[in-house]
């Protein structure tokens, strides 16, 4: 390669590598949030869990309860854990 060859390219490739840096660091941070909205459903399916066995427990003492409402979702997702299991 010559000398003004690789004035042509180095440029080129300092850009590339740039750009490559700035998706890196977008990638990185879609990795924080997807782990981040885990960590939130995981929450919300312990907690739905913990709701239907009380309210399973009522009901086998014989007291009665208010119906379930109905199934709540992130972003489209179902928080109940046997159906995102499956």
């Amino acid at each position: 390669m010559t000398l003004e060859e690789s004035r042509e390219v180095i440029p080129m490739m300092e850009t590339m590598i740039n750009q490559i840096e700035e998706q890196q660091n977008l990638m990185a941070e879609m990795i924080q949030e997807l782990q981040e909205r885990d960590r939130q459903l995981l929450f919300f399916q312990e907690q739905n869990q913990s709701l239907k066995n009380l309210n399973s427990e009522l009901r086998d003492a014989g007291i009665p309860s208010m119906p379930l409402p109905r199934p709540m979702t992130i972003h489209g997702m179902p928080c109940d854990s046997k159906s995102s299991m499956s």
